[in-house]
């Protein structure tokens, strides 16, 4: 064996980076069928190296060991902060890493060097004890390369087939919504079949017959929500609408105190002029920010993977910017951040918006973070907003409460003492503080010149805020019992506040919904004309069983009601999840839950059909805007 020495050292390291990496994800150590895939794998990708002669070779693995560890890394600091390994979609926001990095970072260990701890051993070896064999005739390399990959192709063949009895079909399909497949065939074996199923879904063949009635009969049934004798109905139509998106605002801030100062004094006033739903859901995918936006004006799901302002600029969407554009509104965005960002620039115009000001149109006189301090932004913007005739869409992005949450020294207006959190939730409640104020300030600015009480004005948190952690979250709100998995999903709901003009009515909304639901309650609100539209939520002000379904960032699946909180399993399998009972938060029978869960894997599957073949138009006909 001395001939292939430098291979089979090379394996074994691989391996036991593959196992590293699999505890760090809490897949534990990898049970006979992870790792004869991972080696299947890694036989069949390397063993044509064997062709090489070995001075060659030495090369070459070392070029794949590196390959394979920066992707291992990658893979492991990605899943940190997403909770999940990178999904091929993801590649095309390679671009938007650098703006990301500062966060990443926060999420690096010493430990994960050891990915690369093995070089320390493998290049002295590879250069130094020099491999035997080396006058072997070409044809006998040959020979031995292609065994050593048909090997491979055997045990990979084994294992697929074991696999498929076990698991099913699905298992195959749904990569991205159960960890079946990582756990049987390895974070390789994940990537494979990852371009594999990529390959497949790029020739779809759009909506069938059977799934375009299915949906024109669900479209039905939600625009019944609007009939006349609804509640609110117009109650805002032809106003100025004003939508502010709060960077990373969370629930649990609302009238929560930190000696004895309020961390958001200004949602907490303006909860008492307006309609405010407190158990409101962020459902956002890879797509974080972008994914709140998209969700709140359009009404359908995430993308799978990626984000849907990059993956899916080219469809056509019936948004709310659109809809208000159709009778007689004008739409504008408003942030404070690179256009390009997030394909923003492309994205707008498809969504609607007439104009997206954006930071190379600002003054960048206060930068805080990422870009333009939300104080910035607002006080430039009002003014514009003021000048603006006749009805307008204003729709502002929030940008100072982003991860990590630094702000500088002087804007911090909470007295916390040192030691009392982490440095991390410190920084988040004082980037919040400051965010609440800097809206309150645009609040003042907007009721002074007499459009507040003439407007309809929505406040919402775009998604809970990355890195903090439960356990410190129930410190701070004095809770004695720690969390069970699906109440620390609870903590992560957002504020959503939605001001009528004159501020009446208002009122705690306890309703459970989400931000698919935004787009139908404003619709109502509006009074448009909803034979126009196509959308999953519904109308919070007109429905009386709250209902929504995650498709990140939870379990696949996973869905909440008014009642009930379903927990999916990782292994996407129904029977295996836990259903609970919001009340009280213990378990409750399963059967409760199945068609709740049945209703979120339509919905799921549906809107991803819809995305993936740009189906609206075969869904609303001509009644779909191109431009």
């Amino acid at each position: 064996m001395d001939k292939y020495r430098d291979l089979l050292l090379v394996h074994a390291f691989l391996l036991f980076k593959i196992i590293f990496f699999h505890i760090g994800i809490d897949q534990g150590f990898g049970a006979w069928d992870r790792l004869t895939t991972s080696l299947a794998l890694l036989l069949v990708c390397t063993g044509w190296l064997l062709v090489l002669k070995p001075h060659v070779r030495r090369y070459a693995l070392l070029g794949v060991n590196l390959t394979v560890s920066v992707l291992l890394l990658a893979d492991l600091v990605f899943y940190r902060f997403y909770e999940r390994v990178i999904p091929l979609p993801i590649l095309q926001q390679a671009g938007q890493v650098q703006s990301v990095w500062d966060s990443l970072v926060t999420v690096l260990s010493w430990r994960d060097l050891l990915f690369f701890s093995d070089f320390l051993f493998l290049v002295p070896f590879l250069f130094v004890w020099r491999v035997q064999g080396t006058g072997r005739r070409e044809i006998k390399r040959r020979r031995t390369a292609a065994l050593t990959m048909l090997v491979g192709v055997m045990l990979l063949a084994l294992n697929t087939a074991y696999f498929y009895q076990t698991q099913g079909p699905r298992a195959f399909a749904d990569l991205y919504g159960n960890d079946a497949m990582q756990k049987h065939f390895g974070i390789l074996g994940f990537h494979a079949a990852d371009v594999f199923n990529t390959a497949l879904r790029s020739s779809g063949n759009g909506v069938s017959t059977a799934d375009r009635q299915a949906l024109i009969t669900w479209m039905d049934i939600r625009r019944k929500q609007g009939q006349e004798g609804a509640r609110l109905t117009g109650a805002a139509k032809g106003k100025r609408v004003i939508i502010v998106q709060l960077e990373a605002m969370q629930n649990f801030l609302i009238h929560a105190k930190v000696g004895g100062q309020e961390v958001t004094p200004t949602l907490n006033r303006l909860i008492g002029e307006s309609l405010y739903f407190n158990q409101y859901f962020a459902q956002i995918g890879d797509g974080n920010t972008s994914d709140a936006e998209f969700m709140s004006l359009n009404s359908l799901h995430p993308v799978r993977a990626g984000s849907a302002y990059v993956l899916k600029s080219g469809n056509q969407f019936q948004s709310l910017p659109k809809l208000l554009k159709e009778v007689g509104y004008q739409t504008y965005v408003y942030h404070g951040y690179k256009p390009e960002f997030y394909n923003r620039e492309t994205m707008y115009p498809v969504e609607g918006f007439d104009k997206f000001f954006s930071q190379t149109y600002f003054r960048s006189d206060e930068t805080i973070g990422w870009g333009l301090s939300d104080r910035s932004l607002y006080r430039q913007a009002l003014p514009m907003i003021q000048r603006m005739k006749g009805p307008t869409l204003s729709y502002l992005i929030s940008l100072s409460g982003h991860h990590t949450y630094k702000i500088p020294e002087e804007k911090k207006g909470l007295t916390i003492p040192q030691g009392q959190y982490s440095e991390l939730f410190t920084d988040y409640l004082q980037a919040q503080h400051y965010a609440d104020a800097a809206l309150g300030e645009f609040l003042q600015g907007l009721k002074t010149s007499g459009l507040l009480d003439d407007a309809l004005l929505v406040v919402y948190g775009d998604h809970f805020a990355n890195g903090l952690k439960a356990g410190e979250i129930r410190r701070f709100l004095g809770q004695p019992e720690p969390f069970d998995r699906h109440q620390e999903h609870e903590l992560k709901k957002v504020p959503l506040l939605i001001r009528l003009p004159g501020g009446e009515p208002h009122g705690v909304q306890t309703i459970t919904g989400g931000q698919m639901d935004l787009l139908p309650t404003l619709a109502n609100l509006l009074g448009l004309d909803r034979s126009k539209m196509f959308y999953f939520g519904q109308d919070l002000l007109n429905s009386k069983d709250g209902y929504l379904v995650f498709s990140h960032y939870v379990e696949r699946g996973s869905f909440v009601t008014n009642d009930l909180f379903y927990l999916a399993a990782k292994n996407g399998r129904f029977r295996d999840g836990v259903c609970y009972a919001r009340a009280t938060g213990r378990p409750v029978g399963l059967n409760a839950c199945e068609a709740g869960y049945k209703k979120g894997q339509w919905e799921l599957e549906m809107s991803d059909l819809l995305l993936e073949t740009n189906g609206l138009p075969a869904i609303l006909g001509g009644k779909i805007k191109l431009e």
